[in-house]
């Protein structure tokens, strides 16, 4: 069902069924009344939509740094609006101009992983199985 492990999209593709399933459990919880199960699922989007690109690179495992760089630019595309609709939908659904400055925490969160991506790369570039053995 997923891409392989070489393609960039595989952690993309989880994040974003993840953040489907997450989004349809918030309705249902809200409708139902469930109000930690909601509260749970909310800041659980929170998450997802903030980090979408690290979680993204973590899920799905790219195999070299090229990869990775690419997962989270395409990430950070994601990110960007699901963070303004997240924080809009917080906002009581009104647009607001500081929704406008939202867009900061999927930056900062990419950058904040561009720096610590480095000491990671050993944990998430490395092969499954190792050739030599």
């Amino acid at each position: 069902m997923f891409p392989p492990r070489s393609s960039v999209w595989r952690g993309i593709i989880f994040t974003s069924i993840l953040f489907v399933v997450d989004f349809v459990l918030h309705i249902i919880f809200a409708a139902n009344g469930w109000d930690i199960a909601f509260k749970v699922i909310a800041i659980e989007l929170a998450i997802l939509s903030i980090c979408f690109a690290p979680i993204a690179l973590l899920f799905g495992g790219p195999t070299n740094h090229e990869d990775g760089l690419e997962v989270i630019q395409i990430g950070t595309w994601f990110a960007v609006p699901l963070t303004v609709g997240y924080f809009w939908a917080v906002n009581g659904m009104t647009w607001s101009i500081w929704l406008i400055g939202t867009m900061v925490f999927p930056l900062l969160s990419r950058t904040l992983w561009y720096r610590w991506e480095r000491g990671f790369s050993l944990l998430l570039y490395s092969p499954l199985i190792d050739d030599d053995e």
